[in-house]
């Protein structure tokens, strides 16, 4: 069964539907939420512009671009109604350990250190989570941060 996008405003340019189990898509349809999947391409092209801190931030649910928590499948990580198995869980909490890390320390090096603890970054993971298909990001939080943080040509 599938389910198109009812947030037709932010989703204007994707209104491709997302197969979703039986109990997810009812859980959609009643939130009225959208569903689409992430452009791996755009998240890529975000990514290697620099703006990884807004990835992590909408990863984690703290932009204010970000779905509610409990909007969906958004937020394997700490959630409690959440529709993802637990190594995609894992990807996801190591993506954004990853994105953190760049945003903090640039892309460039792979260990640093701070106030005597040292941190890793984990591009590895990083790259799973795309293959994945960027769990724990919809399209919508992109699109309406897209809007307001626009790319320059």
């Amino acid at each position: 069964m599938r389910l198109e996008c009812s947030h037709r405003q932010l989703c204007r340019n994707r209104p491709e539907a997302v197969t979703l189990s039986s109990n997810l898509i009812s859980q959609g349809a009643k939130n009225g939420i959208c569903v689409s999947k992430p452009d791996i391409e755009m998240i890529q092209r975000l990514y290697s512009l620099g703006r990884a801190q807004d990835l992590h931030k909408l990863i984690i649910g703290e932009s204010s671009f970000s779905l509610p928590p409990g909007k969906g499948d958004n937020y394997p990580i700490g959630g409690t109604d959440r529709n993802f198995e637990f190594h995609e869980s894992f990807i996801c909490r190591m993506a954004e350990e990853h994105l953190w890390f760049v945003s903090e320390f640039g892309p460039d090096i792979a260990k640093a250190s701070r106030d005597g603890k040292y941190y890793s970054s984990y591009p590895e993971y990083f790259e799973k989570w795309l293959a994945i298909g960027c769990k724990c990001l919809h399209q919508e939080e992109i699109d309406a941060y897209l809007e307001a943080h626009p790319l320059k040509p």
